[in-house]
């Protein structure tokens, strides 16, 4: 069989290449040329590269009787192009039948590479082949799952005829690692030019509508990884939707949506099947980051150049681009942002029309409503030895203004582990029911079928009340009262270290299956921008939350919330900020602080003041104004009226 050439572009050559290029020389089939496109950097010129080479060919090529031709060609950074700088190598130094393209981070995994491609081409009809990706042992498992989904362990020949089947991976080549048939190659004018990514796919595209056939060889191995962060991530998904909106009439006839849903669902369900939670949370970070490069991409002509060059993993491409410019860039985003601003203006409009004591009216409705549900379930803690504590802004409320916070829109309650395991109980036989009268009830998810928080809450049976979250008009059921477990922590700070990370991880896995009811804009930005990718992508589908309330159980429990040094309402709005000192409780849960609250008599934790303090600070000083404000606009539905 004809010996290949192969072709690897060069940028400031590292360890991996010399690898590759070892492993090259010790090939069954050696490859005719090895030709080294180097893009010249500061401090490492093609004198250089050729220096190396040398010392590697006389290692491995000494003793051939087939010996191998280097070649190494110069580009100039400037002009450095992914389909331009390969026409280049194939037309100018490549005289062989076929040729292997790939990268100077792709390492043959075994000396057989070569020939295990060769086979591919006994049939007429293929005119590429591309190699199996394996990751490197120490990637993480993102990129493990990424190559695996990517490249299976069986082969496939890819034709026209699957692509209602196969969608974008009909046209999926890449130039890792990847061998061309010189004849089909110069049929169809080589790869394009002046392209940001994708060159191998765009050829694919055109061998596959032409009748030719891609064979994916599993047999063939090469160990590429990828290490990039999120922000890489977002950076190259980017560059790939760039270019797959230059080229619309290959890539609308195959569904990029449908295969990365597919990538999506495959890896997050075998996070949540081997309980891989910690690998979940930073998988689907990944792919958040992945989606969002991937939206700006598709919309790259509506951002401002300014925006594209932030978005980008290679500005130099746009540097040169014909016709690139701040004008053009940004011609429709300056008109998405005018039409922005009004609709700003109008809801400005719609805003100063809105009646504030309606408002007001409606919170004094819904405090009204929640002392209701208070004094029921006081009388239900009184009759059963149930232990409780006002937390939160209620104990800041009872403390500072002896009722509730004027802006504060429920009332928070945390009860000891073992008493809010009893109100569970109570709650499954009925028995709460008869302190309500009808007019409320408690829900959680162990009684609820479709409840969706970790800790219970009381909700009236006369009004249906609604939130409509402030930052994105989400409307969702609201609540009168939080009834939160008290829990204990290690006593050791590692430890504890560790408790909160698989808490925090299990508490954003039920941000991610429940985001449809809305995101809180208090979140960190970046869980608000993966949310809004899960929420888009409706990934929160693939997510059992039930089954994570129940891994949240399981956490909880192992800790001892009577004696732990320190315990609280991880599950809170303040997360790990609502672990104190368990003294603060008292040296028992039997002792209390009491506090008058709107006419009822509340407890709070013994050492009231250091939880304030803890929690707030200087807790008697009133926020700024500003501040002064509720996390959602209530809706009261009752008998056929709607209060706003």
């Amino acid at each position: 069989m004809k010996r290949p050439d192969v072709i690897i572009p060069v940028y400031k050559a590292d360890k991996k290449l010399e690898r590759m290029l070892a492993m090259l020389l010790q090939q069954t089939i050696l490859p005719a040329k090895i030709i080294l496109m180097n893009t010249e950097a500061e401090g490492f010129t093609a004198e250089d590269l050729r220096q190396r080479v040398e010392k590697i060919a006389a290692k491995y090529d000494s003793n051939r009787k087939d010996t191998v031709e280097i070649r190494i060609g110069r580009v100039q950074k400037k002009d450095y192009d992914h389909g331009g700088t390969r026409n280049l190598a194939v037309r100018r130094y490549s005289d062989a039948e076929f040729f292997l393209c790939m990268t100077q981070d792709a390492v043959p995994a075994d000396i057989f590479l070569i020939e295990k491609l060769l086979q591919c081409f006994q049939d007429e009809q293929t005119g590429a082949a591309y190699a199996k990706q394996i990751a490197d042992e120490n990637a993480g498992f993102t990129e493990k799952y990424l190559r695996l989904h990517n490249y299976p362990s069986a082969s496939l020949k890819k034709t026209k005829e699957d692509k209602e089947r196969l969608g974008i991976k009909t046209y999926m080549i890449s130039n890792t690692c990847a061998m061309y048939r010189r004849s089909r190659y110069d049929e169809l004018g080589g790869f394009v030019t002046d392209t940001i990514f994708n060159e191998d796919m765009i050829f694919g595209a055109a061998l596959i509508e032409a009748g030719g056939a891609i064979v994916y060889c599993a047999p063939a191995r090469v160990y590429h990884t990828h290490n990039y962060g999120l922000k890489a991530q977002f950076q190259r998904s980017f560059d790939l939707a760039v270019s797959q909106t230059d080229y619309p009439e290959v890539f609308r006839q195959v569904s990029s949506e449908r295969e990365g849903f597919r990538y999506v669902k495959g890896g997050a369900g075998y996070c949540l099947s081997q309980k891989r939670y910690g690998d979940l949370v930073k998988f689907l970070m990944d792919a958040a980051a992945r989606y969002a490069g991937y939206f700006c991409g598709k919309h790259y002509r509506m951002l401002p150049k300014r925006a594209v060059l932030a978005c980008t993993l290679q500005p130099a491409y746009w540097q040169k681009k014909k016709g690139w410019n701040d004008t053009a860039a940004g011609e429709n985003g300056k008109a998405a942002g005018e039409r922005a601003k009004n609709r700003q203006a109008e809801d400005c409009k719609e805003k100063n029309v809105e009646n504030t004591e309606t408002h007001e009216e409606v919170l004094a409705e819904l405090h009204k409503l929640e002392l209701g549900a208070l004094k029921a379930f006081l009388a239900l803690c009184e009759r059963y030895g149930l232990r409780y504590y006002a937390i939160g802004g209620t104990l800041l409320g009872a403390v500072r203004h002896q009722g509730f916070i004027p802006w504060d829109d429920d009332v928070d309650l945390a009860m000891p582990r073992a008493d809010y395991d009893k109100l569970i109980e109570l709650v499954k036989s009925g028995e709460a029911e008869a302190f309500f009268d009808g007019k409320y009830r408690i829900e959680s998810w162990q009684t609820d079928k479709d409840f969706k928080s970790y800790f219970a809450k009381i909700c009236s049976e006369e009004a249906e009340i609604y939130e409509e979250l402030l930052e994105d008009k989400t409307k969702r059921r609201g609540y009168l009262i939080d009834l939160l477990p008290i829990d204990g922590t290690p006593d050791k700070e590692a430890a504890r270290k560790v408790y909160y990370a698989k808490a925090m991880g299990l508490r954003f896995l039920c941000g991610t299956a429940n985001v449809y009811t809305g995101i809180r804009t208090s979140r960190p930005k970046w869980e608000q921008a993966v949310l809004r990718a899960v929420r888009a992508l409706r990934l929160y589908r693939l997510i059992e939350v039930k089954r994570v309330y129940r891994a949240m159980d399981t956490l909880f429990r192992k800790q001892d919330a009577e004696h732990a040094e320190y315990a609280g309402t991880l599950t809170g709005a303040y997360k790990t900020k609502e672990i104190v000192p368990r003294r603060f409780f008292g040296e028992t849960y039997d002792e209390y602080s009491t506090w008058d609250f709107e006419g009822i008599t509340l407890r709070g934790p013994k050492l009231w003041e250091e939880y304030l303090t803890h929690m707030f600070g200087d807790y008697r000083c009133l926020p700024p104004e500003s501040e002064r404000k509720v996390h959602y606009k209530p809706y009261i539905l009752e008998k056929g009226k709607d209060k706003v």
